[in-house]
């Protein structure tokens, strides 16, 4: 049964008739000579089914990707708001695009560009994420009740995804392990709770099955490590791709707004009904996968002496203890659908296909051309940190997020696509790596006095060394899929 009508959105329909034509802004009625962006994908069945497929689901991916999409594919969200469940909208604006609360961009490169399609974006291209009903303000004392965000590179996102999947495996196993012992001996366990030499803390198992999870740490009670989302939010690419889509674009996922879970067949209400269908959200899911790290400058330089003291540096004075310069993953392939996903994301469980696909460190090479366990050198731990505090509170002004967790705590941020250049932090609003550094508090406060105390050589050669991170060659930028192809 469809959910009933809010009063407040009776009005609201009266705009998808001939009124709603010429001044509500409905899809249908704004591009009727136009074509679609969106074209249908492959079913991901039959890809499963034979894997030859795969690359041309793909290159499809690619291609939505870079599309330009219009109101016929759905763009807006009129009667909802960019949250990342299923929510109406209290004021019931009706533009197609707003800066302030989205949709705010008609295509996914036009955001995740920088250094080629899967890229980061510069601060132009920086978001607003936690005001979705129009409410935007500022405190005089550089607080602020809402969320910007620069666009994150996505360049190495499978294996980032492929990584995470194990960390929650092996984690929650030892959770699994310890309720087992606990209820055994009738007595409560401690159990430490770490995986690929990072420390989560631990939790107290108890014989009743339940577990104190208080002294964890870096990772939500769950124990699912999320590693997409400047604070850590998403633990697929399809969780944070779908969030995204509606977000920015007001495309709305089947699988997260349609009727099986809204009990509405247009939620949104931009009179477009079936706007991303399961198999176009897995083909831009797949083609983000396949897209490998950048290959970092050291590499091709065969060993710059400046930049070979800055790595050093960067370990003395303590930033390695959350930037780890590598975790190995055990198995290099990405599976989609995969096991922790939210409700309204596609999950193992909810199909009986899978897709796989082989993942590699650097363009046009293969994993199995790579060491067991792979070494995925993307200095982060994948864990929250705590980066700020009372004396330097510049990269946590936020005061109104809606999340859970505190304000101070991010995700340790991957540095492996430095390389492509600034602006850098979160929000995208520092033009230098210094900058950043000397933000640095709470618990990277050490490591930011040990950087200060260093000679201005070695400080120089830190920020080399971190320019060096993912490097992207103007001359070979459109080579490979992985390195800028247009």
């Amino acid at each position: 049964m469809p959910l009933p009508l809010e009063p407040s959105l009776a009005a609201r329909r009266a705009c998808l008739g001939l009124i709603g034509v010429l001044f509500c802004g409905t899809s249908l009625a704004q591009g009727v000579w136009d074509p679609r962006a969106l074209t249908p994908s492959p079913d991901p069945a039959a890809v499963a089914r034979d894997p030859r497929l795969l690359r041309g689901l793909i290159e499809d991916g690619r291609r939505i990707f870079l599309a330009r999409f219009n109101a016929l594919d759905g763009v807006g969200r009129p009667a909802a708001t960019g949250e990342a469940k299923p929510t109406r909208r209290l004021d019931l604006g009706g533009n197609a695009f707003d800066r302030s609360t989205g949709p705010d961009a008609t295509s996914c490169v036009s955001c995740h560009g920088q250094g080629g399609p899967g890229g980061g974006g510069d601060f132009s291209a920086s978001v607003i994420v936690a005001s979705t009903t129009g409410y935007v303000a500022a405190t005089p004392d550089h607080g602020s009740r809402i969320a910007v965000r620069r666009p994150p590179s996505l360049f190495g996102a499978g294996l980032i995804e492929a990584l995470a999947r194990e960390m929650t495996d092996a984690l929650r196993a030892q959770r699994d392990s310890g309720l087992a012992a606990a209820r055994a001996s009738g007595q409560s366990r401690r159990v430490a709770l770490a995986t690929k030499g990072v420390d989560f803390g631990s939790l107290e198992a108890r014989p009743d099955g339940t577990y104190d999870a208080s002294a964890v740490s870096g990772v939500g009670p769950d124990l699912v490590v999320r590693p997409f989302g400047w604070r850590g939010q998403a633990a697929s690419i399809r969780e944070f791709t779908i969030t995204a889509l509606n977000q920015h674009h007001g495309l709305e996922a089947v699988e997260r707004f349609g009727w099986e879970r809204t009990g509405r067949r247009d939620f949104d209400e931009d009179g477009t009904s079936t706007e991303v269908t399961p198999g176009q959200v897995t083909a831009l899911v797949m083609f983000l996968a396949s897209l490998p790290p950048l290959e970092p400058r050291r590499l091709a330089s065969q060993g710059d002496p400046a930049i070979a003291r800055g790595e050093s540096a960067f370990a003395s004075i303590g930033c390695t203890a959350c930037h780890r310069p590598a975790l190995p993953l055990e198995e290099p392939v990405f599976v989609e659908p995969g096991p922790y996903r939210p409700p309204g994301t596609l999950s193992q469980d909810d199909v009986a296909w899978r897709l796989r696909l082989p993942l590699a460190l650097a363009p046009n090479t293969a994993a199995r051309a790579h060491p067991s366990p792979l070494p995925v050198r993307a200095f982060t731990d994948l864990k929250w940190h705590r980066i700020c505090d009372a004396e330097d509170a510049f990269l946590c002004d936020e005061l109104s997020l809606r999340d859970g967790r505190p304000a101070d705590a991010f995700l340790t941020a991957k540095l492996w696509a430095l390389g492509i250049g600034p602006p850098y932090s979160h929000r995208g609003d520092c033009s230098t790596l210094s900058e950043v550094i000397r933000h640095h508090s709470g618990e990277a406060a050490p490591a930011r006095r040990a950087f200060l105390a260093l000679a201005d050589e070695d400080k120089r050669a830190v920020v080399a060394f971190l320019l060096s991170l993912g490097f992207v060659d103007p001359a070979a930028a459109t080579a490979s899929p992985g390195a800028g192809a247009r």
